[in-house]
């Protein structure tokens, strides 16, 4: 279990939480079957930082997210294409 800032914290580091955070507040909604592709791969992102994921595999368009989050310092070491 993870608490809410938790959570809140790990969605705002995958850029999904301004997205979300209507539908967060209503338990009624917590389906991610309405969210885009890209939506569904951020919120992936928030949570393997919220799991604290030793492995991360990402796709181009979802590293852009994660080199904004707590694995930037291992992101910034490797030799992703930017």
């Amino acid at each position: 279990q993870h608490s809410d800032r938790e959570v809140i914290e790990a969605l705002e580091q995958a850029e999904l939480w301004e997205s979300v955070k209507e539908r967060f507040r209503s338990e009624d909604d917590t389906s991610a079957e309405s969210l885009s592709g890209g939506q569904k791969k951020q919120l992936c992102l928030a949570r393997a930082l919220v799991k604290n994921s030793k492995i991360l595999v990402l796709d181009k368009a979802t590293a852009r997210f994660a080199l904004n989050s707590q694995f930037a310092p291992i992101l910034n070491s490797t030799n992703l294409p930017r």
